[in-house]
């Protein structure tokens, strides 16, 4: 619901919110559809140390996979992807004071900074969701950046920056848009199809032209913010510190915005230096 209506005035975000509530207030749950031994098999899933239970990377799967296996694949990411750097400790504390100073010098109406400083200091964690389309199930890493310092501010600024992706001739917003461009495309028996595709694209982003990116789509002050953001990616997992030192966070509202900016600007300058056009 507040994705659905982050477009508009806070005055109608207002009226928004408080329809629903009334709507959840009247609602009953539907009755329990489950026998009595499934609660029982549920809970004795969860009280299992030796396995972890995972959604699926796509398709929403619910997969089982031997602890020690989710930990050892884990580990091999964070310490051999490159993508990394362990830290000695937790920097929650000096993040969330840059965080808050970065809020304080804005322009910035007063409820508005209020919302977006950080009020509490809960460190991102890390988790894998089982890639199970690709061989040996690897897992694709996701930060939960839920509750973090910089949560908000990224969420505002996704707002600002959003608007801005979409710009280039060769963007398709979704399937629909596809259908209808290609109902009335004409492919000749001489064509080819030619698809291309970043392996690992949240973690092989190069942050700094990524930041110079939106740089120059965007105002100083929304830049300003959002290199604080993307610089600022740490977590936990199983007690330890890391830093990403590459690329962006999956699991950030940020990320999926400043990727699709870097790749379309990336696929511009790649085609506008490039002899042979395609046709479509």
């Amino acid at each position: 619901m507040e994705d659905g209506i982050k477009t508009l005035s806070d005055e109608n975000k207002e009226l928004v919110r408080q329809e629903c509530t009334v709507i959840l207030r009247k609602a009953r749950p539907p009755k329990r559809n489950l026998n009595p031994e499934q609660p029982k098999a549920i809970k004795n899933l969860r009280n299992n140390n030796d396995i972890v239970i995972l959604k699926a990377d796509k398709g929403g799967a619910t997969i089982i996979m031997n602890y020690e296996d989710y930990v050892s694949k884990m580990k091999d990411h964070l310490y051999n992807s490159g993508s990394y750097k362990k830290l000695e400790e937790n920097p929650i504390s000096k993040i969330t004071r840059l965080v808050k100073k970065a809020i304080k010098d804005t322009n910035l109406d007063d409820k508005l900074k209020k919302r977006l400083t950080p009020d509490n200091e809960i460190t991102p964690r890390i988790y894998g969701a089982p890639k199970v389309h690709k061989k040996e199930v690897p897992l694709r890493p996701i930060v939960n950046t839920i509750g973090s310092p910089t949560y908000e501010l990224a969420k505002y600024v996704a707002s600002i920056l959003a608007p801005l992706v979409g710009k280039t001739s060769s963007y398709i917003k979704d399937s629909n848009q596809f259908v209808n461009f290609i109902k009335n495309t004409t492919v000749d028996p001489e064509d080819k199809l030619v698809s291309f595709d970043v392996v690992q694209l949240f973690t092989k982003i190069p942050l700094d032209e990524a930041i110079q990116v939106v740089k120059e789509v965007a105002d100083p002050q929304t830049a300003k913010l959002a290199e604080i953001c993307l610089r600022s990616t740490f977590f936990s997992f199983q007690g330890e510190i890391f830093e990403q030192t590459s690329g962006v966070a999956m699991g950030s509202p940020l990320s999926p915005i400043v990727d699709n900016l870097f790749m379309e600007k990336f696929e511009t300058k790649a085609l506008d230096s490039f002899p042979l056009k395609p046709k479509f």
